[in-house]
């Protein structure tokens, strides 16, 4: 039960800093009906889209996780540039097969991201039983929404994450290295009390972003440095929410800083 602690000052906190118009409106996110494994993948694999690469195979393999807009024209923009470079691009649709309404997760009334850490578990179910991906190099890129999952996962490494009744592999056995794009890093967010998987981690943050803001995550990944974690992070200047972006409703886009952060993740990738 190491997680009741933490997550009991974390909803007293909500409740004091939100009121009771504010916990009403987020009852559904802070409690929910627990899913057997076999309910979620049901959920969730009938929705994932793979974009391969050249050759047979075995891939290594890119699991990405969409911000709280759902599944938008750029995550499959990257999805290709991802299979360009030799990656399988495995892209996890989260709101389909729950029938979602997207403004709300956005509104953060329903599917935190410790509950979405479900559909990493899930995705990673789905490539380990297909020889066309390679299991041993595997990698999490997440963005939002998807970067506070993916950050969450690694939290729950080798637990249920929050709503999961029962799963046959909680590890992250073969994922070489997570990527998460202006993540949420808030108050919610359990990842903030730190991590004990050996991970690399690579955050990449908008100094401008009004959205999910940089300092909460930079100071995460200080801690997490400080106490040996093998996370990176960088803080681009001027940048906004969703830099990478042409295509959401964010329209924080730049070139410019877009490259430079592509190439670094490109780096981080090849490191791993």
């Amino acid at each position: 039960m190491r997680f009741a602690k933490p997550f009991l000052t974390v909803f007293v906190a909500v409740v004091l800093v939100l009121g009771g118009v504010g916990y009403t409106r987020f009852y559904e996110a802070l409690h929910i009906t627990p899913l057997s494994f076999a309910a979620a993948r049901d959920q969730v694999v009938p929705h994932i889209q793979v974009v391969w690469p050249r050759g047979e195979g075995p891939h290594p393999a890119v699991l990405m996780f969409h911000g709280c807009g759902g599944v938008k024209p750029a995550l499959l923009t990257r999805a290709n540039e991802f299979a360009n470079r030799g990656y399988a691009a495995v892209v996890i649709d989260s709101f389909k097969g729950r029938n979602i309404d997207w403004q709300r997760v956005c509104d953060g009334e329903i599917l935190f991201g410790d509950q979405r850490a479900v559909d990493v578990l899930v995705g990673l179910d789905f490539v380990r039983r297909d020889a066309r991906f390679d299991p041993g190099h595997l990698f999490l890129a997440g963005y939002s929404h998807g970067g506070w999952t993916v950050l969450e996962s690694v939290f729950y490494n080798g637990e249920l994450p929050r709503g999961l009744l029962d799963a046959p592999n909680t590890s992250l056995d073969g994922v070489r290295g997570v990527v998460a794009w202006y993540p949420y890093c808030g108050l919610v967010a359990r990842f903030r009390g730190g991590w004990q998987a050996e991970l690399p981690i690579l955050m990449l943050l908008a100094e401008e972003d009004q959205i999910t803001p940089a300092q909460p995550c930079v100071d995460v990944a200080r801690s997490m440095a400080r106490a040996g974690r093998p996370v990176d992070w960088r803080v681009f200047e001027d940048a906004a929410h969703g830099f990478d972006t042409t295509h959401d409703w964010v329209r924080g886009y730049d070139a410019e800083i877009h490259a430079k952060a592509r190439a670094i993740q490109e780096e981080f990738l090849d490191a791993h």
